[in-house]
C-alpha cells in the first residue's frame, strides 16, 4: 500500500467506510449462480481476492495487500427494500485480516420470474469496502459480475499500482508538473470555521437511506443546459446540494467532491482506490441568494483546479511525509481532507455496454433484458451531520441516493427543485 491506501486503511479500523451500489434486475437469480460468478471475478480483479496485513518495517508501520482464498458472502434477504438493504450494509463492518473485501445480497423477488418493468426480478446489492474500492471500481465490479452471470468470458486484469507507484511514474514531467499554477484552487474567500468537526462513536446502527430519480425529460433538459452554460451536472448537482443544505441551516455549506484518478494516469476501468488525495472542496455563504446557476460555474472551476497534476502531486507529497501510522493519525489526516458537511459523488452517464437491453438472454426458452434500474452509492463516513449524496445517470434518469445518521428531511428533493431551477433558466 502506498500512504494514500494507507491512510484509508488505518482510518477504516476505527471508522468503516465501505458503499453499495444496487441493481434491479428483471429475471430471478439465486446465490449458487452469484457465488460463482464472484469465484471468477475473484480471478479476474486481484483486489477481490484480498486481506489487509498489517507489519513493522525497519520500525515504520506498514500494511500490505495478499491473497486470500476466501469466499465472498453471497445472501439472501426477503420482504425488505433495497434502501432498507444498502443501509444494512452499513453496519456491517469488514473484517481486513480475514477477508473478503466484498460481498454481496440478494433481495428474493416475488414468485414471478419475468417481468419488464416492475421490481418482480431480483434485486442485486454490492457492497465493497473503501480498501480496494472506489465508486467506478463498484461499477465496473457490477457490470463484470452481470457479464459472468450470462457466461460472458473476462480476461485477468493487473493489480492497480500504489498511488506513490503512479506518481514516481510522472518522472522527467514532475517539474514541468510543479510549475503548473494553482492559482484560483481557492477561487471563494474561504468560509468561517464554524463548528468542529465531530465523529460519531461506531455503534453498528444503520444509517438512513433514501432516494429519488429525475423523469427522463428533466434529466435531458439539466444536460443541455449544462452544456449551453459550459459547465457539468456534477458542477449543477454541486450547486443544487449547496442551496437546499443552506436552506436547511447550514449556511455556508462545506462539499467534498472525490476527483477520478483514471484519465490522468490512463488507468482505464481498473478496479482499485483510483481517487486523488486531493478532493475539491467547496464551500459558498449565501449561497441560496447567489442561486445555482452562478455557484454551478464556481464549482465548475474549483472542480478543473483540483484535477491539475501539480495539486495531486502536491497532496500526496503531503501524505507520505506525514505518514500515517496508527489509526488516530489517520483520522485527524482524514478530518484534514474533508472536514466537511456533505460528499457529493457522480458515477456519471452508467451505459452497462456488456449487459443492454439489447443483449437478451436466453434461458431454458425464457428471454430477458438483464437490468431494469441502478441506484447510486450508499455510503457513510461517520463524521456527525454529514449527508452522502450519490448519483448516475443511467437509462436516460439522474438517480440520487442520500446516506446520513442525522438525514436532513426533503435535502434530494430540494436538490430535485433547485436542478430544475437550473435547467429552465436556461
Amino acid at each position: 500500500m502506498g500512504a494514500f491506501e494507507q491512510v484509508f486503511h488505518l482510518y477504516a479500523q476505527r471508522y468503516p467506510v465501505h458503499f453499495s451500489l444496487t441493481a434491479h434486475l428483471a429475471y430471478v437469480v439465486g446465490e449458487d449462480d452469484v457465488r460463482r460468478a464472484t469465484a471468477v471475478l475473484q480471478r479476474v480483479h486481484p483486489l477481490l481476492a484480498a486481506t489487509i496485513t498489517d507489519d513493522v518495517v525497519e520500525g515504520r508501520y506498514q500494511a500490505y495487500y495478499h491473497h486470500s482464498r476466501a469466499v465472498v458472502s453471497v445472501t439472501t434477504v426477503a420482504g425488505a427494500t433495497w434502501e432498507d438493504v444498502a443501509a444494512q450494509e452499513q453496519a456491517r463492518p469488514f473484517t481486513h485480516e480475514a477477508g473478503p473485501l466484498w460481498r454481496v445480497t440478494l433481495c428474493a423477488p416475488p414468485a414471478e420470474t419475468l417481468v419488464e418493468e416492475s421490481n418482480s426480478g431480483t434485486t442485486l446489492v454490492l457492497t465493497l469496502d473503501h480498501r480496494i474500492a472506489d465508486g467506478r471500481s463498484g461499477l465496473r465490479v457490477l457490470t463484470d459480475l452481470l457479464s459472468v452471470l450470462v457466461q460472458k468470458d473476462l480476461p485477468a486484469k493487473a493489480v492497480v499500482p500504489s498511488q506513490d507507484d503512479l506518481l514516481a511514474t510522472v518522472g522527467e514531467s514532475r517539474d514541468e508538473l510543479g510549475q503548473d499554477s494553482t492559482e484560483g484552487q481557492l477561487s471563494e474567500p474561504s468560509a468561517p470555521a464554524g463548528a468542529p468537526v465531530l465523529l460519531r462513536i461506531y455503534d453498528n446502527s444503520p444509517p438512513s437511506v433514501s432516494s429519488l430519480m429525475l423523469t427522463v425529460e428533466a434529466t435531458r433538459q439539466l444536460r443541455r443546459a449544462c452544456r449551453d452554460r459550459g459547465t457539468t451536472v456534477h458542477s449543477a448537482l454541486g450547486a443544487a446540494l449547496s442551496v437546499a443544505l443552506a436552506a436547511a441551516g447550514r449556511d455556508p455549506a462545506r462539499i467534498v467532491h472525490p476527483t477520478d484518478l483514471r484519465g490522468l494516469f490512463d488507468l482505464g476501468d481498473a478496479v482499485g482506490l483510483c481517487i486523488s488525495p486531493a478532493p475539491a472542496v467547496t464551500s459558498f455563504a449565501g449561497a441560496a441568494d447567489r442561486g445555482v446557476v452562478e455557484l454551478a460555474g464556481a464549482i465548475n472551476d474549483q472542480l478543473n483546479v483540483a484535477r491539475r497534476p501539480a495539486v495531486v502531486l502536491a497532496a500526496a507529497k503531503m501524505l507520505k511525509d506525514h505518514l500515517a501510522s496508527t489509526p488516530d493519525e489517520a483520522v485527524a489526516g482524514m478530518l484534514a481532507m474533508t472536514r466537511v458537511d456533505a460528499m457529493l459523488t457522480n458515477l456519471g452517464i452508467v451505459e452497462l455496454k456488456e449487459t443492454t437491453m439489447n443483449d437478451v438472454i436466453d434461458r431454458e426458452g425464457v428471454n430477458f433484458p438483464p437490468v431494469i434500474s441502478l441506484r447510486a452509492l450508499a455510503m457513510s463516513t461517520e463524521i456527525s451531520g454529514e449527508q452522502v449524496v450519490g448519483a448516475l445517470t443511467y437509462r436516460g434518469q439522474l438517480r440520487l441516493t442520500n446516506t446520513s445518521h442525522e438525514p436532513v428531511p426533503g435535502l434530494l428533493e430540494r436538490v430535485a427543485q433547485e436542478l430544475h431551477v437550473f435547467a429552465s433558466s436556461a
